[in-house]
């Protein structure tokens, strides 16, 4: 049994509650979703899913994207679609039919997912309307676990940074950057 949940969406609702500010600069337009999944007892976890604008950004330069820690994926708006889901579902599909397993996998009805799918080793459940919240163990824990360890390591990175620059415009952050720290 697996669950997941892609953060774009919680972070676009927690947005719009805040109505985010940026002070003393340009507000960053780079955006990233990522796909979490592991089984319920969370011992098992898949590489997560990562979609940005770009499927191959300068900083990607001579790197063997098939070896990061992550499956990369893009799209113009950086966010999860029918096509990229339906597609790491079929991949899922795979690997579990070559472990010989069949499971059940429990989803949100976000509009990216396919309600028509029918796979051969993967059963969906779905969420009732508005109760992903409360249900879904990824978004009680995992997700804010994994956004809080994201944000320490990445303002570790951007103090670092601040020691050689000259500029606040000085310190950037590459695709590279956001997926390695």
């Amino acid at each position: 049994m697996f669950q997941f949940e892609h953060m774009e969406q919680k972070e676009q609702r927690r947005r719009k509650r805040q109505k985010e500010e940026c002070n003393g600069g340009k507000k960053s337009k780079e955006r990233y979703t990522i796909l979490l999944c592991v089984n319920s007892t969370g011992e098992e976890k898949l590489k997560p899913l990562v979609i940005g604008k770009s499927l191959k950004p300068r900083c990607f330069k001579n790197l063997n994207v098939n070896k990061f820690p992550m499956d990369w994926r893009a799209n113009k708006r950086a966010c999860m679609n029918i096509k990229l889901f339906s597609e790491w579902l079929s991949s899922l599909n795979v690997s579990i039919k070559n472990q010989k397993r069949k499971v059940i996998l429990f989803i949100d009805n976000a509009p990216c997912h396919p309600v028509d799918i029918e796979l051969s080793n993967i059963k969906f459940r779905y969420f009732p309307p508005n109760t992903t919240s409360k249900l879904q163990p990824l978004d009680q824990d995992v997700i804010h676990t994994f956004k809080t360890n994201y944000r320490k390591y990445l303002v570790k990175y951007i103090t670092a940074r601040c020691t050689t620059a000259q500029t606040p415009n000085d310190i950037k952050i590459t695709p590279l950057d956001a997926i390695y720290r």
